[in-house]
């Protein structure tokens, strides 16, 4: 074979599987994600002026990649549909990457932002319903919810269409802020601790990231599931993640001798953990260099069991592991080694499991924290996005929308003055 013709075969060897991921991402979303069209003011039918929103889409030449556009306000809202208007919504990890660009590679990096360009950004969102279906039943116009929306309708915006099997009704115990920030990272935490893993009470949870925006859910999650919480994050949120309710924690700072020989000793207190939420393994060297797994599959406790006595989870990991992910998804096979997973979360039909993170809410067992909030203007969208992916974020990242419903602030107010829970600091972008 010709050096030109061994050089066509090895890029379409680098370059075919990623394709197949791309292709097998979006049939994942069409396949667990209901139809979801709805009417838009039709300005060629009407001749007054018609309302707009802003809305944050994906723009591949903008700063942050990111860019406000003016869209038609949604109405009309279809079978299985609820119109609301924002007041807060909730950054993630995932809208700054761009989606699926935490799942390919840095040679990848381009063809995916083409992929999503002018997608919708966001979502988590919380807000007030406006407009209902006429099948609705479990939503009434002026009703206070938080949900997620679907990945390609965004919800960076100022109104919301979204699927009612994806929303709840929002926690009394929470500030919009708060509510804003809960979906997504307490889905993750629920689904993949108690739905996917049967954690129950009893059983010894280690948590890798304990201070980030699911970390610091997850571990709250575990310990109102009733389990024995151990989380690894810097020694200087140390006082802050106990706070939260973490049992012990192991600073990753000190090394890994150090932070090993502190494992080992708890565990041999205490007995090896039962399962371990990795939130900060992903497709990144820089994520992947510590190796977590492997220095506890490692190790063995004095009594000859395993440090990790259980299955380890990761929420981000290289292409080939979000593609054993997609098709356990959509067929149910289960490609991953034992005692190994990697977690995908499940937007569509999470109502229930939403109402199940808002009682724990009330009941002042989970509260996210909110350490920053900015306003929903292309400057403070960019500056939200910065802050993620600087890093060194504790807890959640919301953007303001609109004002607070009358009545609203003084149900913040109460979720705040619990004991112990740090306040949720509000920032302005410049």
């Amino acid at each position: 074979m010709s050096p030109f013709c061994t050089t066509i075969v090895r890029s379409l060897k680098r370059i075919v599987p990623s394709l197949v991921f791309c292709g097998a991402f979006f049939l994942l979303q069409r396949q667990l994600q209901p139809s979801l069209a709805f009417s838009l003011r039709d300005s060629s039918q009407e001749p007054q002026k018609k309302t707009n929103m802003q809305a944050a889409v994906y723009k591949r030449t903008e700063p942050e990649h990111v860019s406000l556009v003016s869209k038609p306000i949604p109405e009309n809202p279809k079978k299985g549909q609820l119109v609301c208007k924002v007041v807060c919504a909730g950054v993630n990890p995932v809208d700054a990457k761009g989606k699926i660009g935490d799942k390919l590679g840095e040679s990848l990096q381009g063809f995916a932002r083409r992929m999503i360009e002018n997608v919708q950004v966001g979502f988590d969102f919380a807000g007030v319903v406006t407009q209902i279906s006429s099948d609705c039943k479990d939503f009434a116009i002026g009703d206070e919810v938080f949900g997620t929306m679907p990945p390609t309708q965004g919800s960076f915006c100022e109104y919301v269409c979204a699927p009612e099997h994806q929303v709840a009704k929002k926690p009394a115990n929470l500030s919009w802020q708060e509510a804003a920030a809960f979906p997504l990272v307490g889905l993750t935490s629920l689904q993949s601790l108690k739905i996917d893993n049967g954690l129950k009470s009893g059983q010894r949870l280690l948590v890798i990231g304990g201070s980030g925006g699911v970390g610091h859910m997850a571990l709250q999650v575990g310990k109102a599931l009733g389990a024995h919480v151990t989380t690894v994050c810097s020694g200087s949120n140390a006082e802050w993640v106990k706070s939260l309710g973490a049992d012990e924690v192991v600073d990753y700072k000190e090394g890994n001798d150090a932070m090993m020989k502190h494992l080992r000793e708890l565990a041999s207190v205490s007995g090896p953990f039962d399962l371990c939420l990795d939130t900060v393994h992903s497709i990144s060297s820089q994520d992947t260099s510590a190796g977590y797994e492997g220095l506890l599959r490692g190790c063995q406790l004095e009594s000859g069991k395993p440090l990790l006595d259980g299955t380890y989870v990761t929420i981000g990991g290289p292409t080939s592991d979000w593609m054993r992910a997609g098709v356990k998804q959509l067929f149910g096979w289960n490609w991953f080694p034992k005692e190994r997973q990697l977690f995908w979360i499940r937007f569509p039909h999470s109502q229930a499991a939403l109402g199940e993170l808002g009682v724990m809410a009330d009941e002042g067992k989970v509260k996210p924290v909110v350490s920053h909030e900015f306003p929903f203007t292309e400057d403070g969208v960019r500056e939200s996005f910065r802050q993620l992916m600087g890093r060194r974020t504790k807890g959640k990242i919301v953007l303001r929308m609109s004002e607070d419903p009358q009545g609203s602030r003084e149900a913040g107010k109460e979720g705040e003055e619990r004991g112990g829970e740090p306040k949720p600091a509000v920032t302005s972008a410049s």
